[in-house]
C-alpha cells in the first residue's frame, strides 16, 4: 500500500491553474458571444445605441472579473484593482450617457421643446466624467500622486492647443454662441448667405438643413464673424412682402380692398398683426402696391406666398382688374439700306 501511494502521480498546481483558467476563459468568450447576439436586437433601440460601446466594454470587464478574478489577482496587485476601477468608471459613463439622453433629448421632445445644444451636453458630461475618474483613481489607488498627472496634463494641453488652434477656435466660438444664444435648435436662420433650419451645434460646427433638405455645415468660428438673421426670434411671427401692379384704370381703394379681402381668406395668413397694403409708386405701365402680411411658419413661406398670388390673380379677374405688363415699341432698321439712302441723297444734292 505504501509503495502504491508513493508511486501515484502528484498533480502539478501550475497545470491545474492553467486548465482552470482556460475553462474560465472559454466560458467568458461563450457568454460574451451570447451577449453580442442579443446586442443585435437591442441595437434597434435608439437609447441603447447611445451606450453601445460603453456597455460592451462593461460586460467584457465584468465577465473578466467574474471568471478570471483569481488569475488577475495573481498577476499583480494593481491588475485586479485596475479592472475594478475600469468597471466602476464604465458604469458611471453609462449612467451619465443615459441621463443625458433622457433629460436633454427624450424629455424635451416629449415636452415639444428644442433640445440643449450638443456642445454643452458633451462638455458637461466630459467634466463630470473627469471628476468621477479622479475620485475613482483616488479610491482604488490612493498612493498615486495626482499632481504629476496634473502637470503632465498642462504640458500636453499646451502642445495640443498649439497644434489644434483652429479646432479650439471653433470650440470656443461654439461656447460663445451658446452663451449668447442668438439662435437655438429648431430656428430658421440665415448665416453667411445660407438659410436653413438649425439642426444642431457640435464642438466644431453648426449644421443647417435647407428647404431643399440639404445639410450645410458651417464652422463655429465663421458664424461668430458673420451677421445672423433669425426668423424665429423674438417670435415665430414673420412678415412677408409681395409686389403687385394694377392698371391705371383701377381706383387705388378698389385694388386695396380686393387685396385685403384675399388676405383675410388665406388660411395661413395671420389676422394679428393685420395685413396692410401700400401704394408705393406709379410705374410706366402700372400702379404698384406692396403687400405686407404675417405668417407663423417660416418653413411654409414659399407655399403661402404662392397661394396668395394665385388667389390675387383670380380675384382680379372676377373684379375686372388687369395686371398690365410693359409695352415696348420695337423698330427694325436695316443699316445697309439707311447708308445707301443717305449716299443717294448726297449724290442728288451734288447734281443739283
Amino acid at each position: 500500500m505504501t509503495l502504491l501511494a508513493a508511486s501515484s502521480p502528484v498533480p502539478d498546481p501550475l497545470t491545474l491553474n492553467l486548465a482552470d483558467a482556460a475553462i474560465k476563459l472559454g466560458a467568458l468568450l461563450v457568454i460574451y458571444l451570447c451577449f453580442t447576439v442579443a446586442q443585435r436586437f437591442l441595437s434597434r433601440k435608439q437609447l441603447f445605441r447611445g451606450i453601445e460601446l460603453q456597455l460592451n466594454l462593461l460586460v467584457l470587464v465584468s465577465l473578466a472579473l467574474l471568471f478570471l478574478g483569481p488569475v488577475l489577482d495573481q498577476m499583480h496587485k494593481y491588475v485586479w484593482d485596475a479592472f475594478k476601477a475600469a468597471a466602476v468608471f464604465l458604469g458611471v459613463s453609462i449612467g451619465l450617457k443615459l441621463f443625458d439622453l433622457v433629460v436633454f433629448d427624450r424629455l424635451p421632445r416629449w415636452r415639444q421643446k428644442p433640445p440643449m445644444p450638443l456642445v454643452l451636453r458633451h462638455i458637461g458630461r466630459l467634466g463630470l466624467a473627469l471628476i468621477a475618474l479622479v475620485l475613482i483613481v483616488r479610491g482604488f489607488f490612493p498612493e498615486v500622486n495626482l499632481n504629476v498627472f496634473a502637470v503632465s496634463s498642462l504640458v500636453i494641453g499646451y502642445i495640443v492647443g498649439n497644434a489644434t488652434q483652429d479646432t479650439l477656435g471653433n470650440l470656443f466660438a461654439g461656447l460663445a454662441l451658446n452663451a449668447e444664444r442668438p439662435f437655438q435648435i429648431g430656428d430658421w436662420v440665415t448665416v453667411g448667405g445660407h438659410t436653413g433650419l438649425l439642426v444642431d451645434t457640435t464642438w466644431r460646427a453648426t449644421r443647417l438643413q435647407t428647404k431643399a433638405n440639404d445639410y450645410i455645415v458651417i464652422p463655429n468660428s465663421s458664424i461668430a464673424k458673420e451677421s445672423i438673421v433669425n426668423y424665429s426670434r423674438p417670435t415665430r411671427t414673420h412678415a412677408s412682402n409681395l409686389q403687385v401692379g394694377v392698371s391705371y384704370d383701377t381706383p387705388p381703394n378698389k385694388a386695396r380692398n380686393v387685396i385685403l379681402g384675399v388676405l383675410s381668406e388665406a388660411p395661413e395668413v395671420c389676422k394679428e398683426p393685420a395685413p396692410s397694403v401700400y401704394l408705393v409708386s406709379y410705374g410706366d405701365s402700372a400702379v404698384n402696391f406692396t403687400i405686407k402680411f404675417y405668417l407663423e411658419d417660416y418653413a411654409r413661406l414659399d407655399p403661402i406666398q404662392s397661394g396668395v398670388m394665385d388667389s390675387l390673380w383670380y380675384a382680379f379677374q372676377r373684379e375686372g382688374i388687369s395686371i398690365p405688363y410693359p409695352i415696348r415699341d420695337l423698330r427694325h432698321r436695316d443699316a445697309l439700306a439707311d447708308e445707301q439712302a443717305r449716299h443717294a441723297a448726297g449724290q442728288n444734292a451734288i447734281q443739283q
